[in-house]
């Protein structure tokens, strides 16, 4: 886990490795765009890049403190480093020696108790004086302060020495631990304070059992709220109990009173707590909770995490969604929540431009929802969509016409030819044949799938203004340019009288600017490739502004619901390739 303080934001930034530096990169070179006299230049970058800027630029010059805490190993943590001698700072904390091989100059050891000191620890923690029984409890537990916290919790609730250090001989599933370095006595204490929580409220050790699948740090405290509404997502037992306002305080004071839980607003469970809760479960009921983690973690994903207001939330539950499918993956755990987990996260790693992460992730999800489901299902066919999309953006045309063919066949034999899942995948299909170049194909494809959306018996007119846009980018490319002015003009005028969509452009009439509506000369594409001038393609003829999109930025109309395919696309210049659903 790793955390971000910029100074300038006055507050810490919770973020998981890699994705949430990311996440972090862009969010910052979002805010220097906004500064006036910026030129947005970010959205080309490779997400690689964007990482390495953030790390060598962004990161010094807000003289932030990067935190990895509980670090593993340095092979991953070293790149992701930022630049120290330019201003960046970094702490890392982390039980493994391995440190003192990489940090040997700046590298502070601290020691655990001494015995006095872990006696007096526990004596001021659980209200018990006699020295010779905590003596012994150290003596069994070790002296670092994550094996003692539970024993003087659990003296708190019954002051009997002899009683406890019987308990803690109870026989254990839990293989003694490789690094005697991390306590490996303390497992006792943590499996006898569970016990001891779940004895007092069995929905508190229920909690407990589903925080053990689920990331150490930064686990929402909402996941257990009645008031946010989602209790549909916790098992049976621990929904019916959080619906009762003083039973859900009880569960949750139980849980953090065995001190294996703590915080408020996020919850916190220690690694090693989390293995040893887990190692006491048969394997059937780590399978349980696994896939009742996977269906907690799945319901709170955004659903469009397209929307730039979701990302934030996205970010948040990223570390809770690879933890969880993780444990997914090693106990065989194969169901509609895991499969639609790792398509919401492929699609947030598209949006965020990191293509190979977004192509695992959806792969992945392909071959989850087939072996469900098999090949002809609502399902695959959105998650090929998804990829038709992604190879759109890395520039492999061919593989993305396959899954698009692919999915609107699934389409067509199960939904139709007037379904409007049918018409999003021809209107991709329409996207892909038009960065082939095959005018004919995609004119064919978008003018049936725009005739079909005005037949709807409930049109959507950021639809309808979606397959305008599609048609009107396909009439320009073919050199048609009145037509592609007026059907982005009719595109507009729908969005203008949308509800909530159109309200930018009713503030600002000037925000959207069809092709060739600029001043200077624009060339028209003809047979032998584009005339504009380098400063024209580079630059793109169309600008948008509506939904909060960045001047150089097209029209975008976003989808609703899980798993919908997005619709819309960059305006390139004529022989520029466009990006649909970027």
């Amino acid at each position: 886990m790793a955390r971000a303080g910029p100074a300038r934001a006055g507050g810490w930034i919770v973020l998981s490795r890699r994705a949430s530096l990311l996440a972090l990169a862009h969010r910052l070179q979002g805010l220097h765009d906004q500064q006036p006299g910026t030129r947005a230049q970010h959205e080309d970058r490779d997400p690689e890049q964007t990482l390495q800027h953030l790390l060598s630029h962004e990161l010094p010059r807000t003289r932030a403190l990067l935190i990895y805490d509980g670090a593993e190993d340095d092979s991953t943590i070293r790149q992701l480093l930022p630049d120290t001698g330019n201003g960046g700072q970094v702490l890392i904390t982390s039980v493994n020696p391995v440190w003192q091989r990489s940090a040997p100059h700046h590298r502070i050891a601290l020691e655990a108790f001494t015995a006095e000191e872990a006696v007096s620890f526990l004596r001021n923690e659980s209200g018990v004086d006699d020295e010779a029984g905590l003596a012994k409890i150290v003596d069994r537990l070790g002296r670092l302060p994550l094996a003692l916290e539970p024993a003087a919790a659990s003296l708190r609730d019954e002051p009997d020495i002899e009683a406890y250090l019987q308990a803690l001989d109870v026989p254990s599933q839990v293989a003694p631990s490789a690094r005697p370095e991390t306590s490996p006595s303390g497992a006792p204490a943590w499996i006898h304070s569970f016990k001891q929580a779940e004895t007092k409220d069995a929905l508190a050790g229920l909690l407990l059992r589903l925080c053990a699948f689920l990331a150490p740090q930064g686990i929402p405290s909402y996941f257990f709220e009645a008031e946010r509404q989602r209790t549909d997502l916790l098992p049976r037992p621990l929904a019916e109990g959080v619906t009762q306002p003083s039973r859900e305080r009880r569960i949750k004071d139980t849980a953090r009173n065995s001190s294996l839980l703590t915080g408020e607003a996020k919850l916190v469970m220690h690694t090693q707590v989390q293995a040893v809760i887990r190692e006491e479960m048969p394997q059937a009921e780590q399978t349980f909770h696994a896939a009742a983690a996977a269906c907690l973690v799945n319901g709170w994903f955004p659903e469009d995490p397209e929307q730039e207001s979701t990302w934030p939330q996205c970010v948040e539950l990223l570390p809770h969604a690879r933890v969880v499918l993780d444990h997914c993956g090693r106990l065989g755990v194969v169901d509609e929540n895991t499969s639609t987990l790792l398509q919401s996260m492929g699609e947030y790693f598209r949006v965020q431009g990191d293509r190979t992460e977004a192509e695992r992730l959806l792969m992945d999800a392909l071959r989850q929802r087939e072996n469900l489901w098999g090949r002809q299902n609502s399902l695959v066919a959105n998650t090929l969509v998804s990829l038709s999309r992604l190879k759109v953006l890395s520039a492999e045309l061919p593989e993305a016409r396959s899954f698009a063919e692919d999915a609107l066949k699934i389409r067509l034999r199960l939904d139709g030819d007037r379904d409007p899942r049918t018409l999003e995948s021809r209107m991709q299909l329409g996207r892909v044949l038009r960065e082939l170049g095959d005018f004919d194909g995609a004119s064919e494809a978008a003018a049936q799938t725009l005739l079909r959306l005005r037949r709807l018996s409930e049109t959507d007119p950021v639809k309808i203004a979606d397959g305008l846009c599609d048609l009107g980018l396909v009439r320009w490319r073919q050199g048609r340019l009145g037509e592609a002015l007026n059907l982005h003009r009719e595109a507009l005028q729908l969005l203008e009288r949308a509800p909530g969509d159109g309200e930018p452009a009713r503030r600002n009439r000037t925000a959207f600017r069809p092709p060739g509506a600029r001043t200077g000369p624009v060339g028209l594409p003809g047979p032998g490739g584009s005339r504009e001038a380098p400063e024209e393609r580079a630059g793109g003829p169309g600008v948008c502004r509506l939904r909060g999109r960045p001047p150089g930025r097209a029209l975008l109309v976003r989808p609703s619901g899980r798993d919908a395919p997005a619709a819309g696309g960059e305006i390139p210049g004529p022989g520029r390739p466009a990006l649909p659903g970027t």
